[in-house]
């Protein structure tokens, strides 16, 4: 939680499409050896407004979830309040 506190929001674009194309070619690609018994995961923290290739994020998921991988997803705004 310390390490998320500490990302700073820049205000810019969110390529949540690309975060999804990252995972599965890169983290979650079979080439890389996996740990035995290690659950396939992908934590996604955005603000939930996709902003590049959105006609291709449904696709991406979809893709990601085919390897096997559960996801996580966490929406952040700064309408978000603690009660």
């Amino acid at each position: 939680m310390a390490a998320v506190d500490r990302i700073n929001f820049i205000g810019q674009n969110t390529n949540t499409t690309g975060a999804f194309r990252l995972a599965r070619l890169g983290v979650l690609d079979p080439a890389y050896r996996e740990r035995p018994g290690a659950q396939r995961l992908v934590v996604l923290i955005t603000d939930g407004n996709p902003t590049y290739e959105v006609d291709q994020l449904d696709s991406e998921i979809a893709a990601v979830k085919a390897l096997g991988a559960t996801v996580a997803a966490f929406g952040v705004t700064d309408r978000v309040t603690f009660l």
